[in-house]
């Protein structure tokens, strides 16, 4: 078990329904020592990444973006790699704010949890590496999902400027169409606000209630999460995920390892 342990420290997680013989088959495929040395992704989470492929190119990075991991389906399984702008090659920052050890770790807890399938959560945990340098960053950073989000977000405000001007050299086009392009960014912002406030209180109603029940920080544990567990743990006490846990031991592999690594047993570890 403790080569599991080892391994799943390096970033290689168990996948739901994995057996241990499909795990240990995939292991012989992944690194087996860890390449980058990130303190913050080391404490927060408990992960020393396994070499994962870093290139350094800005194409088809948008101008806010520092850096991008893309994923795969082949044969093997999922593969993820990163990719990071150029300027990190030689340069520690970019925009002032965007520093290489940062983004990468950000993108490292995309690379490890894609295999997981679940990416409700992801850009939460990777921003909250953040927190350190900016606790506004860490705490704003989730509002957008996917790349998608933030054009839309953007394309609300536009839409009313174009409708305005548009209207006001044609005066053609129909009165009752204002007020709904100028509604359209309120709509936006509160729809973003609001899931951003909503994910935010389940991961910490996660995170209070498995201070009870895990040695050391609950975030080791939570990052190797699905969503659905995430979101079954904020709505569980102590008790309800012990008894969660000790059923999922008896036919999981996935568990019976994450109980060794993390796992306390009862209520009340400190």
């Amino acid at each position: 078990m403790n080569t599991y342990i080892e391994a799943n420290q390096f970033g290689i997680l168990v996948l739901p329904e994995e057996t241990q013989d499909e795990y240990k088959k995939r292991l012989h495929l992944a690194p087996s020592c860890p390449k980058e040395d990130l303190a913050e992704l080391e404490t927060m989470y408990d992960i020393r990444p396994a070499s994962i492929d870093v290139t350094y190119s800005n194409e088809r990075l948008s101008f806010f973006e520092a850096g991008c991991t893309w994923m795969q389906d082949d044969e093997q399984g999922k593969k993820a790699w990163i990719q990071l702008r150029k300027i990190f090659q030689y340069k520690d920052r970019y925009l002032f704010f965007y520093s290489k050890a940062e983004v990468l770790a950000h993108e490292y807890v995309h690379a490890i949890r894609y295999p997981l399938g679940s990416n409700k959560f992801e850009e939460f945990f990777a921003y909250y590496l953040s927190k350190n340098q900016s606790r506004l960053r860490a705490f704003l950073g989730p509002l957008f999902e996917t790349s998608r989000d933030t054009y839309f977000f953007l394309l609300s405000f536009i839409l009313p400027f174009c409708y305005s001007l548009i209207f006001s050299l044609t005066w053609m086009l129909p009165e009752w169409l204002g007020p709904l392009f100028f509604l359209l960014p309120v709509a936006t912002t509160l729809y973003f606000t609001l899931r951003l406030l909503t994910r935010w209180r389940i991961l910490y109603r996660c995170k209070n209630v498995l201070k009870q029940v895990v040695k050391g920080n609950p975030l080791h544990l939570m990052v190797r999460l699905t969503d659905e567990e995430i979101e079954l743990f904020a709505h569980k006490d102590a008790h309800g995920i012990i008894n969660w846990i000790e059923k999922q031991k008896q036919c999981s592999f996935r568990w019976q390892l994450l109980a060794a690594a993390y796992y306390e047993g009862k209520v009340g570890y400190a």
